[in-house]
């Protein structure tokens, strides 16, 4: 791990070790790597509004909160938050009690009309595919079905009802996979880790007062989504000017008082090539 920086107010610095460092600047050749400013602490200071304290009338908040635990939409709207469900689906489950009270009414033993057919998967597939998952999270929906029927005898389920059950009961999505090395969580680097953080918990450094973070992102002007999208069976393609433009740098510094300073990297510029060739001649200049 790199080293910080400490200064002691009289302009002296030192490392973690308590040992004198010297900071040395780079000369960056302006032409070849220009930089321009966007921003600093007193300009970020100057245009950033006011910010305005938070109303909340305390009456609108009572009456509402009254309503909604007394109307039997409102239990249906408390109930569903309870349970988990999203706050869309909750507000539709009152629009539907709205219109037909007897949507949500809880059936009743005896009373005669269908309850439908049992569920095929229960809670002992969800304690199974979460363990599957947690271990290979690379699965495919073919290699979560071969696991459940090899386990569980006689199993027979589609795979539009597993992905519902995945989705729905084990809470479990389909995300962009961010690969992380094997190195990165190993016994070593976490103890490495700990012990960097008390080292750093014994000094006097505070990340809300004495601290400035310093980061780059690098993007392009032709970056486009992702994903798009196309009809069933053909390439989703978009045309952009080129595959890849010139890289553009923002560096960036940032404090617990707001920005610090902002600044922008602009593209290489390469010197003009001074190879003359004749016209029509290939190979000879």
């Amino acid at each position: 791990m790199d080293d910080i920086v400490h200064e002691d107010g009289k302009g002296n610095l030192y490392n973690d070790h308590g040992m004198a460092v010297a900071v040395l600047e780079m000369e960056v050749d302006e032409e070849m790597y220009p930089i321009e400013s966007v921003t600093n602490f007193g300009m970020y200071h100057d245009l950033k509004p006011a910010e305005r304290p938070e109303k909340v009338n305390e009456k609108k908040q009572n009456r509402a909160d009254v309503k909604t635990e007394n109307s039997r939409a409102g239990k249906t709207f408390l109930q569903g938050i309870r349970e988990g469900a999203a706050v869309c689906l909750a507000q539709r489950w009152i629009a539907d009690d709205q219109q037909d009270p007897r949507t949500y009414i809880t059936r009743k033993k005896g009373s005669g009309r269908p309850v439908g057919r049992p569920a095929l998967l229960n809670d002992r597939h969800k304690a199974h595919l979460v363990d599957f998952i947690d271990k290979e999270p690379a699965l495919v929906l073919d290699q979560m079905m071969e696991s459940l029927t090899a386990s569980f005898i006689d199993l027979e389920i589609s795979k539009i009802a597993l992905y519902r059950f995945v989705t729905k009961e084990c809470k479990i999505s389909l995300k962009k996979a961010h690969f992380h090395s094997v190195d990165r969580n190993s016994p070593d680097n976490i103890k490495a880790r700990k012990e960097w953080v008390e080292e750093l918990m014994n000094t006097d450094m505070d990340y809300l007062s004495n601290c400035v973070f310093i980061d780059e992102a690098a993007f392009h002007i032709n970056m486009k989504r992702s994903v798009a999208w196309s009809k069933v069976g053909t390439r989703a393609v978009v045309k952009v000017p080129k595959t890849r433009a010139k890289a553009i740098t923002i560096l960036g510094a940032t404090s617990a008082f707001g920005v610090v300073n902002i600044k922008v990297r602009q593209p290489r510029v390469m010197p003009a090539s001074k190879i003359r060739k004749t016209m029509g001649a290939s190979g000879q200049a």
